[in-house]
């Protein structure tokens, strides 16, 4: 295997660290300096990712592993923690530096949990990931609380997993599981282990949902990187599922019924919020539903729908939550006439709204469709409908946005104003999204080899 598929990895590590033990930076400056420096960073990893990240193999003694799946989660995680750095408004923190060191941990973590080859490096992965949320949230004692309990759950979950299997090494794991893998012991810490990498990749919408809660000493980066840790539990629990596939017909179901839960309440939520942060948090959930459900169904086909998902759910959330910023009042009757007053900002939210409601022809409704044919090839017909009606909900509640973007007259006096570089990434944000759809079969042609990289049937 080529040295050079840890570059990405060490440049954001890197960047992370000098970037937390960087000076202040002058207010008039430091809108453009330290996106444009660090952003470069992110760029130059992105692109080392694509070029030589197809090589296939391992390191560590196993601990580290470049295969499909990594090149595909690992590409995603780095353009979402682009597009989430480039688009908050520097402007106004007080010490952007030490919030984009917060943002590049983030990523970071969840670039080690995509190439983890083993239990132990799947969790400190993750880890890293969700301390760096905590830190962008405030350190806000419930989130501190919840996140550790999570993280808990999951070192117990895989402590037992690797007790039951005398196997840590993820590609091993199944291999190792003796006779009667069905078992209530390992079916319950199969479960525990969803429950709490699920509650890592639910706590996007949860915590956006509630971001008039946030503590006051919260980052302007907590969106991105909440999106990024909610990816890093993301990837973990692929990785997981695949490596406790013999037990699925246990812990099957019980994801059913949590995928038809976000799905039905992340959509009802949708259609009655009443700020856009709400609204942007409530359709991640159900979108968090559909990549739970493909999980679920956990076949190649409906995992690469869910991992062809989880590569827009990531962009767009972490581009959506770090362009609303401060730029949008929390109240959705504040964005009335916001295609006049910035049309590049309002074309990319209602764009952003509209894949995380899977409207066609979006990146959204391609995964999402992906994932409800693999649903009624597993005989999943009563979450399909689930999704179906889910999808309709979240459709509503977003053309209401785009009416009063587009079709509504500014209240008086409201003005919005981006500058050139967080213009030029919404712009790139639009690009992105509608790069999905355009580029749709390919992306997904990418996701079903991420799929068999994790040697699913």
């Amino acid at each position: 295997m080529r040295w050079t598929v840890g570059v990405p990895e060490a440049l954001v590590g890197v960047a992370a660290l000098v970037s937390w033990f960087m000076p202040a930076r002058p207010r008039a400056t430091r809108a453009v300096e330290v996106p444009a420096t660090f952003g470069l960073v992110l760029l130059v990893a992105w692109i080392i990712e694509l070029s030589y990240g197809s090589a296939v193999g391992t390191a560590f003694d196993g601990g580290f592993v470049q295969d499909r799946f990594a090149l595909y989660a690992k590409s995603f995680l780095i353009l979402a923690a682009l597009l989430g750095l480039v688009l908050t408004d520097w402007e106004i923190a007080e010490r952007p530096e030490r919030e984009t060191s917060l943002l590049l941990w983030a990523c970071f973590g969840g670039l080690v949990a995509a190439s983890a080859g083993d239990l132990m490096v799947l969790w400190a992965g993750c880890a890293l990931a969700v301390v760096a949320a905590g830190a962008a949230l405030g350190l806000h004692f419930r989130l501190v609380l919840t996140g550790a309990a999570a993280l808990l759950l999951a070192a117990l979950a895989f402590a037992f997993v690797y007790a039951f299997a005398g196997e840590s090494d993820l590609a091993g794991i199944p291999a190792k599981l003796p006779e009667g893998v069905t078992s209530g012991s390992l079916v319950v810490a199969a479960i525990a282990g969803f429950v709490a990498l699920g509650a890592l990749l639910a706590g996007a919408g949860l915590v956006l949902r509630g971001a008039a809660a946030w503590p006051a000493e919260s980052s302007l980066a907590a969106g991105p990187v909440t999106g990024l840790a909610a990816g890093a539990g993301a990837v973990a629990l692929l990785r997981f599922a695949a490596a406790v596939i013999g037990s699925a017909a246990g812990w099957s179901p019980f994801l059913a019924a949590v995928a038809a839960i976000l799905l039905l309440g992340g959509a009802a939520g949708a259609l009655g919020a009443r700020s856009i942060r709400g609204l942007v948090g409530w359709l991640t959930l159900a979108q968090t539903g559909w990549i739970v459900a493909g999980i679920a169904a956990h076949d190649r086909v409906a995992v690469a729908g869910a991992l062809f998902l989880l590569g827009v759910f990531l962009v767009t959330y972490c581009g959506v939550s770090a362009l609303l910023g401060e730029d949008v009042l929390d109240r959705l009757p504040a964005l009335a006439g916001h295609g006049t007053r910035a049309p590049a900002a309002a074309v990319a939210i209602g764009l952003a709204l509209l894949s995380l409601a899977g409207a066609p022809p979006l990146g959204g409704w391609f995964g999402e469709f992906a994932v409800a044919g693999a649903l009624a090839q597993s005989g999943y017909f009563w979450l399909l409908f689930a999704g179906l009606g889910a999808g309709l909900l979240s459709l509503a509640a977003a053309v209401r946005v785009l009416v009063m973007m587009f079709l509504s007259e500014p209240a008086e006096g409201t003005v919005t104003v981006l500058n050139s570089l967080r213009v030029s990434a919404a712009v790139g944000l639009v690009v992105v999204i509608v790069g999905f759809a355009l580029f749709a079969s390919p992306l997904h042609t990418l996701a079903l080899q991420g799929a068999e990289g994790l040697r699913l049937p």
